[in-house]
């Protein structure tokens, strides 16, 4: 495994078989790609936390209210993994540093192309709209 530091935009086209005239038409650099990859990843994440806590248990003690709250937010993040994981190294290493900077919202310099604009947007407006906690749509 190389990483993200060691991986050139040369072996990312050689690996995936497209032209580098067509990464750069969707992406500007290497940072461009992670970006609109988390962007995917969030939007992906947040809508499975949505639809996990979208109809909350109406009865039962608090504690079992929390523990299905908390039961459906652990099936999540199983089924979420590879996102959270890369997220986490994202968050904790230094060697995507330029990633982090594509990732800053908004106006992020690798995210200039047409699409991966519109991938941004609909990503900020993921990032901003997280789901309903199940407590306050229980007291309704």
């Amino acid at each position: 495994m190389r990483g993200y530091a060691g991986t050139s935009i040369s072996t990312l086209v050689k690996e995936t078989g497209l032209p580098k005239r067509a990464f750069y038409h969707h992406f500007e650099s290497k940072a461009g790609l992670l970006a609109a990859v988390m962007a995917q990843g969030a939007r992906g994440f947040f809508a499975a936390m949505r639809e996990a806590h979208r109809d909350p248990p109406a009865g039962g003690t608090p504690r079992e209210r929390l523990g299905c709250y908390l039961q459906r937010t652990g099936e999540v993040f199983a089924h979420r993994e590879e996102f959270l994981r890369l997220l986490l190294v994202l968050v904790m290493s230094n060697e995507a540093r330029e990633a982090r900077e594509a990732m800053a919202w908004p106006g992020s310099t690798a995210l200039s192309t047409r699409s991966s604009r519109r991938t941004a947007s609909r990503s900020r407006r993921s990032w901003i709209s997280s789901p309903t906690p199940w407590w306050r749509s229980a007291r309704r």
